[in-house]
């Protein structure tokens, strides 16, 4: 099988690719920074889907993955958002539309939803006031759906060696002993890098293919306390773990529509694996 993979040089992209190349799939990977991986299954151009372009692509093309776009970051604008999710993306519907895929994976956002005033966020909940970053990725799941069938992953954060999040600041902190406030509420809202390749592998394995947005989290819900206290012991660390009290709305999201397909690791399970992850880039 041949798979398109945008963003290609991002941690996840990179990661995807490469998880597929163990399956000796066929990768065409575009980017705009060569994300330097040497394999006879890959195939890499520098392109930039913020303009229209053409891909040097003479075989079929089964499946596309879409992880380009702008990510939700303080340095990001209203017009990074719109060029680099918007645009971007309906330049490759563009592009797919002469290539004819099977299916399109994207990398979409549990943002779309905006305020989440329910305990548990599903994929029925109403859309209330997105911020523009949500809209954009709304926006590009149905540019897709228009004329593909389109699997969107609704992600939470995604754990991985070059993530960004509370997670991420959590491990920071404890490696440098300093101490945590939180709030000890239910969570779930994250996955690992490794659960988004099987969930689009398995999809494709069992060749299902049809349209649908689905939230991605891990499969049970513990105690944010507990992921600290996890990470603390498993990294030896001094830090002190002060719990803070907030009467704000906080949720856990539901994946059952998911579950139908394919079951997501562990909170516990995907903690451990990050940090065995961390642990072995310093060595």
């Amino acid at each position: 099988m041949r798979i398109l993979v945008t963003g290609v040089s991002s941690y996840i992209g990179r990661y995807l690719t490469e998880s597929f190349i163990k399956k000796k799939f066929n990768i065409v990977g575009i980017s705009r920074k060569n994300p330097n991986i040497k394999s006879k299954f890959f195939f890499w151009e520098k392109k930039d889907l913020s303009t229209p372009i053409k891909i040097k692509i003479n075989k079929k093309i089964d499946f596309i993955i879409h992880v380009a776009g702008n990510a939700r970051r303080d340095e990001n604008n209203v017009s990074d958002y719109i060029q680099g999710n918007i645009i971007n993306s309906y330049n490759l519907a563009n592009i797919a539309k002469k290539l004819n895929p099977k299916c399109i994976f994207y990398l979409s956002t549990r943002e779309i939803y905006g305020d989440v005033n329910t305990k548990i966020l599903s994929e029925k909940n109403d859309i209330i006031n997105p911020i523009v970053y949500g809209q954009s990725k709304y926006l590009v799941e149905k540019i897709f759906e228009q004329n593909f069938k389109t699997i969107s992953l609704r992600l939470s954060a995604v754990l991985g060696v070059g993530t960004h999040g509370w997670i991420s600041h959590v491990y920071k902190s404890l490696k440098e002993n300093k101490k945590i406030e939180i709030i000890n509420t239910n969570f779930n809202n994250f996955i690992h890098v490794n659960d988004v390749f099987n969930i689009i592998y398995s999809f494709m394995n069992n060749k299902v293919f049809y349209s649908d947005q689905l939230n991605v989290c891990c499969s049970n819900i513990v105690k944010s306390k507990k992921v600290i206290e996890i990470m603390k012991k498993s990294m030896k660390s001094k830090s002190k773990i002060i719990l803070k009290k907030n009467n704000a709305n906080f949720y856990t999201i539901s994946n059952k529509k998911l579950l139908s397909n394919f079951k997501t690791m562990s909170v516990e399970k995907s903690i451990l694996r990050f940090i065995k992850e961390m642990k072995n880039i310093r060595r």
